[in-house]
């Protein structure tokens, strides 16, 4: 992701580099909360459903079993790697403000992943915003 807006900054000489945002959903959401985890070249971050724990994810997604593939097995067997590629483990880092939202009835990245973000963002004192965006089911 930041090579491909260093890339651009350097073909489009419109693009303004010191006014970088970057922006995800669902695994893109993932990516974001790494960059949160990882830089500070933006000057703010969006993350829609993005995940902040893969422990989180798989207790509570409707991809248990997919995750377990992914990562070669239960947390429990190998914490450490599950750790390793969880955004919120690297939270000393982050500095970034922050826009998070999820869908009340996302299954795949559930509320806690972005409710345990926004939870570490205000903790370690990132200007941040929560948004759920709330299903309305209606009968006929």
């Amino acid at each position: 992701m930041n090579a491909a807006a260093d890339d651009a900054i350097a073909r489009f000489p419109f693009i303004d580099g010191s006014r970088q945002a970057a922006a995800g959903a669902s695994y893109g959401g993932h990516l974001v909360n790494w960059l949160e985890a990882t830089t500070t070249r933006y000057k703010c971050l969006v993350s829609h459903a993005g995940l902040a724990s893969l422990y989180a994810q798989w207790a509570t997604s409707d991809g248990i079993y997919h995750r377990e593939l992914m990562m070669g097995g239960p947390f429990w067997e190998s914490p450490q790697k599950w750790l390793d590629q969880s955004p919120t483990t690297y939270a000393t880092d982050f500095r970034t403000p922050m826009l998070l939202s999820v869908g009340d009835t996302d299954y795949r990245v559930p509320l806690n992943n972005a409710l345990e973000m926004w939870a570490v963002l205000q903790r370690m004192k990132v200007p941040s915003r929560f948004l759920v965006w709330r299903t309305r089911i209606t009968g006929s």
